[in-house]
C-alpha cells in the first residue's frame, strides 16, 4: 500500500475521536491536536504523533499500533496486533484479556503499564518465558487467561501486579 499522512480534521473529527475507516500505513501529522482518541475501523498500521494523552484503539483486524510520545494509551482490540511503545516510556497498553491475547508488546520499558481491563485482580497470576529475544508471558485469574509476548528479556520476578482500580489488572515491570 501507499503510504498516507493524516493532515487534517476538519471533516473527521467528533467528540474528541478522530475515526480512520480506511485500512493502509498511515501516519498521524504533528499538526494535528485537540484530540483524545484514534480509532481505526480496519486493519491498519498507524504512527501516533506526538501528542501526550492520546489513545488509540484498533479494528478487529491486525493491526500495528506505534505510540509517537509519552503517556499514550495503546489498545489493538481484536486481531493479532503489534503494539510499540514510544522510547522515552509511560505509554500503557491496555485491553481486555482476548483483546491482549496473541499481541506482541514492543518497546516496553519501566515506566510503561500493561493494563488487562476485565481481569479480576484478586487471585490474578502471572508466568513469563524468554526465549529468543523474547518473553511469553502468561496471565491468568479465574477462568480468564491472556498469552501474549514482549519483545526483549523479562524476568517474571519483575512483574509487579495491582488492581486497575476499576475492574482489572494493571502489571508494571522493574
Amino acid at each position: 500500500g501507499t503510504n498516507d499522512v493524516i493532515i487534517g480534521l476538519t471533516t473527521v473529527t467528533y467528540g474528541g475521536t478522530l475515526e480512520i475507516t480506511s485500512g493502509g500505513d498511515l501516519a498521524m501529522g504533528a499538526n494535528i491536536t485537540g484530540i483524545a482518541t484514534v480509532k481505526l475501523d480496519a486493519a491498519a498500521h498507524l504512527q501516533l504523533n506526538g501528542l501526550s494523552f492520546l489513545s488509540a484503539l484498533g479494528s478487529a483486524g491486525a493491526d500495528s499500533i506505534l505510540a509517537g510520545g509519552q503517556y499514550q494509551t495503546l489498545t489493538g482490540g481484536a486481531g493479532i496486533d503489534n503494539l510499540t511503545g514510544f522510547s522515552g516510556g509511560f505509554d500503557t497498553f491496555r485491553d481486555t484479556a482476548a483483546g491482549l491475547n496473541g499481541d506482541m508488546l514492543r518497546g516496553f520499558v519501566a515506566s510503561d503499564r500493561i493494563d488487562l481491563t476485565d481481569m479480576a485482580f484478586g487471585g490474578a497470576s502471572l508466568s513469563a518465558l524468554t526465549k529468543n529475544g523474547s518473553t511469553t508471558v502468561t496471565v491468568a485469574s479465574g477462568a480468564a487467561k491472556s498469552v501474549f509476548t514482549m519483545a526483549g528479556s523479562f524476568s517474571a520476578a519483575g512483574f509487579h501486579l495491582a488492581s486497575d482500580g476499576a475492574s482489572g489488572v494493571l502489571l508494571t515491570h522493574s
